[in-house]
């Protein structure tokens, strides 16, 4: 029909695609049997975040200084629950074949914080696995500081250039510290810890909140009392780095914050988030990654403090 009335160039791609499609049936069945019937139900909530509930949002501002915008809000909830489902489906099928480095990369796109607990429980229930578990939160931790560039590069591009240097550098002490737990992991213990599925509503309806409180603390907090919005940073980054990324990226761009602060509260909410991992990891793993993890992270969250307050 779109031969005979459109154009035949879109015919002629769009007859190539299905054939191509049905030649991969096969395989295709084999990665929807793979991914199992809760993973293609969180896919489908991502198609509802997405295609049903963002458009028909009011995209207006509303309350102090207009920061509380529902479309945009949700808009910043749709690029978070996307990279964590990217990173979870992309688990689904190297992470098990992929060993310490997938999990790793994969495990701080999904949630490093889930990742650390997971993988310190794990470390303490089986001690032979204490070298995967610490390569992998490494390599986690380090993930949240390229994953903090991204947001900014989506939300405010302009904040990387002010802030784009000595947050790379944070990532690449991160590397480093990943690298060096690496170097001392032996090759025992290949069993890893699944991760959990985040592709939820409520966990989305959750994050939008959170993301509108915290740029709506900042805003009152940058207005009405000076320095509070660094409070503001660190306390919220102690579980969730995103919304403060985001929130000062938004905040940023709008004009509201300078560029200079708005990478620096989010460096200081990862900073935050590294303190709080570190201590995390040693409980949970109940010591057995105290040494090998937490006071490195340790190290890690006080160079990202010092990069924060301190670069000029």
């Amino acid at each position: 029909a779109y031969a005979a009335h459109g154009s035949l160039i879109v015919a002629g791609i769009a007859g190539a695609a299905v054939a191509v499609l049905l030649q991969f049936k096969l395989e295709l069945h084999g990665a929807v049997e793979r991914l199992g019937d809760e993973d293609m139900r969180s896919i489908m909530r991502f198609v509802v975040v997405a295609m049903i509930i963002l458009p028909i949002l009011p995209n207006q501002a509303y309350g102090p200084h207009g920061t509380l915008n529902p479309r945009e809000s949700w808009l910043m909830v749709v690029l978070v629950v996307g990279l964590n489902l990217a990173g979870y489906i992309a688990y689904k099928f190297i992470g098990k074949r992929g060993g310490m480095l997938a999990a790793g990369l994969l495990g701080g796109l999904i949630s490093s914080t889930a990742t650390a607990f997971g993988y310190s429980r794990h470390a303490a229930r089986e001690p032979k696995t204490a070298a995967l578990a610490a390569g992998v939160v490494a390599l986690a931790c380090a993930v949240v500081f390229g994953r903090i560039l991204v947001e900014i590069a989506v939300v405010a591009p302009g904040v990387l250039r002010h802030g784009g240097v000595p947050i790379g550098l944070a990532g690449l002490a991160g590397a480093l510290l990943a690298g060096a737990v690496f170097l001392r992991s032996s090759r025992e213990g290949r069993s890893g810890v699944e991760p959990k599925n985040p592709g939820g509503l409520l966990a989305a309806v959750g994050f939008g909140a959170g993301y509108a409180l915290v740029g709506l603390l900042m805003a009152l907090g940058h207005e009405r009392l000076a320095g509070s919005e660094w409070a503001v940073a660190a306390v919220s980054g102690l579980t969730d780095v995103d919304a403060v990324t985001l929130s000062t990226a938004r905040l940023a761009r709008g004009g509201f914050i300078e560029a200079d602060l708005a990478w620096r509260l989010a460096l200081v909410a990862a900073s935050s988030n590294t303190l709080f991992k570190a201590a995390l990891v040693s409980v949970a793993s109940r010591r057995t990654l105290a040494l090998r993890v937490g006071l490195p992270l340790l190290l890690l969250g006080g160079l990202s403090t010092a990069l924060a307050l301190y670069w000029p």
